[in-house]
Parts: C-alpha cells; structure tokens; sequence
C-alpha cells in the first residue's frame, strides 16, 4: 500500500510503516513534521518523546543549517515497526554536523535541543551524506510488545 500528498508519501507493510515529508525550511514546518511524527506513531509508548525530538531536530535543521535559506527543505522520515521507531531529519548541510553544545545559550531559551534528543531517545546519531552536502540525524526509541 503506497499513499501520497504532495510532498510527503508514505509506505506501509504488514509490521512496518515508513512516512517522509520533504518540508520547506521554514520553522512553520517544525508543526507540520510534529503532526507527521504523532500520526506515524499512534498511541504508542513513544508519541510524545519521538514527537518533542522531531521537533528539537527540525528546528536546528532550519535554524543553523542550509535549509533554513529561502528555496531550502528538510526531511523527515518516521519508520517504525514492533517495539520500534526511527525518526530520520536530512537537512542540507552546515559547516560540520550537529554536536551537543558544550553549554546551553545564556538567555535559556536554547543549546538544548540535542541534549533532550540524548536524553529520551534510547539511542541517536548523526552523519554526512552526499559528500558532505546533507546531515542525516536520527533517533530511535524502543518499548516492549506486551
């Protein structure tokens, strides 16, 4: 079964869901990756971390990266499957890949970001692709099959 909505599409198996957005870089997309993440994930154990980490990594995607430009887009992608959910952000670059601040801003109202995504996610990582042209930063959460 493959659906589809401009930009965003979804693929879904009989365990497995897999949903991708290609968002602008706006932070107005920052909800719409939020409603995406909650919709792939139901009422599962992890709605309300994997949701708040999404929107943690959409926004430094948009704020401190490539995308953030006017004409650029993130990606987001939600997989999950039993007992598991990875959600994907790909956004267009910066000057190195995102790192945990090594102390938050001093008006408290950022540097937080990976910190919460450490935090609540059971394990989360980032990489370069296409040559350094995009960062790929995931999370992953986990819970039992009772």
């Amino acid at each position: 079964d493959v659906c589809s909505s401009d930009l965003r599409r979804c693929v879904m198996t009989a365990t497995h869901t897999r949903r991708t957005a290609v968002l602008p870089g706006v932070p107005e997309s920052v909800g719409e990756a939020r409603a995406l993440v909650r919709e792939a994930l139901g009422d599962c154990p992890a709605t309300d971390a994997g949701t708040l980490c999404a929107s943690e990594l959409i926004t430094n995607s948009v704020l401190y990266t490539r995308s953030g430009r006017p004409g650029g887009t993130v990606t987001v992608t939600v997989e999950t499957g039993p007992g598991a959910a990875t959600i994907t952000v790909t956004d267009l670059g910066a000057r190195g890949r995102p790192a945990i601040a090594a102390r938050p801003v001093d008006s408290g109202e950022g540097g937080f970001g990976l910190r919460i995504v450490e935090q609540l996610a059971d394990a989360w990582s980032t990489h370069q692709t296409d040559g350094g042209a995009r960062i790929v930063t995931w999370c992953r959460f986990t819970w039992s099959q009772s």
